[in-house]
């Protein structure tokens, strides 16, 4: 029941609560009050696998992806694009507002618009992302989601 970073988890907090009520019952000789809110179970333990991790994060498919962009005959230019809320100080930064826009977006020799969503092995597409793509995809440029360098190469 150690504190995580100086803070108590509700769990926590809530067994102190029941062991002073029942210990105030004990002084006053009456009988344990009723427990009126029930106490979460204590979270459980991960397991920590001793095979390492053999998947790709998300970053770092991106940044072999952008690699091989930047040195791609077929591609004029390529840019990483962040999107989001950031918190700057006491602030919130939106960074686009262009909802569901690509990891990476850039031109191929010739003028056609290019993005491409990455994603990990597991990682799900989310409609507004999906949405997106579609929308270059209809306007005549090309759009996907990318797992792996190969995705893109097939792709290209």
């Amino acid at each position: 029941m150690k504190p995580v970073r100086g803070r108590k988890s509700l769990r926590d907090i809530l067994l102190e609560n029941q062991a002073a009520n029942n210990f105030y019952q004990a002084m006053l000789g009456g009988e344990t009050p009723p427990q009126v809110i029930k106490i979460p179970d204590a979270p459980k333990k991960r397991i920590k696998s001793d095979v390492p991790r053999t998947d790709l994060l998300e970053k770092d498919i991106q940044k072999q992806i952008l690699m091989l962009l930047k040195r791609h005959p077929k591609v004029q230019w390529v840019a990483r694009f962040n999107s989001g809320t950031f918190v700057s100080g006491d602030r919130y930064i939106s960074s686009n507002s262009q909802s569901g826009m690509s990891d990476i977006l850039g031109m191929l020799k010739g003028g056609r618009l290019f993005a491409i969503e990455c994603k990990s092995r597991t990682g799900k597409i989310m409609p507004h992302q999906q949405e997106f793509l579609d929308l270059i995809n209809s306007g005549g440029g090309l759009a996907f989601v990318a797992r792996s360098v190969e995705d893109v190469i097939i792709r290209l």
